[in-house]
């Protein structure tokens, strides 16, 4: 199943900017090879930008960095897009919703 596959360790926000567009954010430890973490988006153009703020420090894990983004986004409003997987893909939300609803549909909620 989708959901078994999907880990939701890293949650991936979505933000929306003045012009329409949408913008992937989530934690990276970019070229640092895991020295150090931070909050980054995702341009268009497919490059990543580190987001700015007091509130967002660069952090020596990747918890911390999360823990970070989580309240920011929180206080944004900022919806959760998907989760950033081990092999640095993001899964989707919306792909785990269809299986959701595809399992209760055929009556498979809660059979192990």
């Amino acid at each position: 199943m989708v959901e078994e596959l999907i880990d939701k360790t890293w949650t991936v926000y979505q933000r929306d900017t003045p012009d329409g567009r949408i913008e992937l954010v989530y934690v990276s430890s970019g070229i640092s090879g895991g020295e150090w973490w931070l909050t980054v988006y995702r341009a268009l153009t497919g490059g990543t930008h580190r987001i700015k703020s007091k509130t967002l420090p660069l952090r020596d894990t990747r918890q911390e960095a999360q823990a970070d983004l989580d309240a920011y986004a929180a206080t944004k409003g900022w919806r959760i897009y998907g989760w950033m997987q081990p092999d640095g893909k993001i899964a989707p939300r919306h792909l785990y919703k269809r299986e959701e609803a595809r399992r209760v549909k055929a009556g498979e909620e809660g059979k192990e």
